[in-house]
This record gives C-alpha cells, structure tokens and sequence, in this order.
C-alpha cells in the first residue's frame, strides 16, 4: 500500500511501514508546514492513504479518493 505521512506519523510509524514493504512518503521530508489541503492533494493524485497521529497514541488512516470527499 502506498502511504503518506503527516508530521506527526513519521519517524517510528515510517519505519515500521517500511519494513513491512510499504511505499511510504513522508510530508516532514518535502515541507514540514504544508497546509492540510496540499497534503490531501498529493494524496489523492498520488492515491495514498494518509496516515496521521492524534493527541493520544493512535493511527488515523484515511484513504483520500478525491477532493470532493473532504470538500
């Protein structure tokens, strides 16, 4: 499955998709303030599923189809 991570899912959570044979892109390595409507627009032209950590210690993954979904 193809991943992108927000700031807040990288580091432990990338590697450990990673080993696991995912493709994972990381948000903090192309630019660490990137609005949430340009994250959810690579992730829906690049049809990643958005991976990103709450206040408590949980996952949210979010598959994006298009930008209608969210709008």
């Amino acid at each position: 499955m193809d991943f992108l991570l927000d700031v807040n899912a990288s580091g432990a959570v990338a590697r450990w998709l990673l080993e696991r044979g995912h493709n994972v892109a990381e948000v903090s390595q192309t630019d660490p303030r990137m609005s949430d409507d340009k994250i959810l627009s690579w992730a829906v032209r690049d049809r990643r599923i958005i991976g990103k950590r709450s206040q408590a210690p949980q996952l949210h993954a979010i598959r994006a189809t298009s930008i209608a979904d969210y709008s």
